[in-house]
């Protein structure tokens, strides 16, 4: 888990979220909500576990305890 500071310091910037289960989110990061531990994505591109890619343009919220990186070109 990245720390508070490390969050802040990519806020508008292209980032990697990568869940529990595996799949991955990259994505613009928009927001992180201390109170609520959570940050918003927009701009997603999602690779499920087994693979599949899905582009959208919706926000979408999740965990901060999700391992979040920056995305490498």
């Amino acid at each position: 888990m990245a720390s508070e500071h490390e969050i802040r310091s990519m806020i508008g910037k292209r980032v990697m979220l990568e869940k529990k289960s595996g799949a991955k989110f990259f994505g613009t990061l928009l927001s992180f909500q201390k109170e609520r531990n959570r940050v918003t994505l927009g701009n997603l591109t999602i690779i499920n576990k087994s693979g599949g890619i899905t582009s959208t343009t919706e926000k979408r919220y999740f965990n901060a305890d999700s391992k979040i990186t920056p995305e490498i070109a």
